[in-house]
């Protein structure tokens, strides 16, 4: 994990990871790698130079939380999932959908950031716990 500046150290972490959209069909997409920079505040994420494989580490834990999440184009609910390696980001209604189907054109990189904001600040999790990102156009 790399250190990127910062005031102090706990403020800002960076990883590099690779983001997937996964379609109704199950089959998966690569929206690309990004570098994950987490601060207190808040989540950004900024392409990266890297290609990343999709990762395939065997699940070793689970952990899972409903909630809303609000970007610019609204708010929708959503259940967040990680299993040791993977964090995937499902639909729970419409509003939500409707929010991964607009965020598409920009890959979904606004809802990206504030769910794993909440992963990080709600569900335990540290940049360096991922190997990679999901977000879902259809219910699990």
């Amino acid at each position: 994990m790399a250190d990127r500046g910062g005031d102090r150290p706990e403020d800002k972490r960076v990883v590099t990871l690779p983001f997937f959209k996964v379609l109704e069909d199950k089959t998966t997409h690569r929206y690309g790698t990004y570098d994950v920079a987490k601060r207190t505040t808040e989540v950004k994420i900024e392409p990266s130079a890297q290609v990343l494989p999709e990762p395939n580490q065997p699940a070793t834990q689970y952990r899972e939380l409903t909630t809303e999440l609000t970007t610019d184009k609204g708010t929708g609910e959503f259940t967040l999932k990680y299993n040791g390696s993977r964090f995937t980001i499902l639909p729970d209604d419409d509003a939500a959908m409707k929010l991964i189907v607009v965020g598409d054109e920009t890959k979904n990189r606004a809802l990206f950031e504030k769910a794993l904001h909440v992963a990080f600040s709600q569900m335990g999790l540290e940049v360096a716990d991922l190997d990679g990102v999901y977000i879902h156009f259809g219910k699990d």
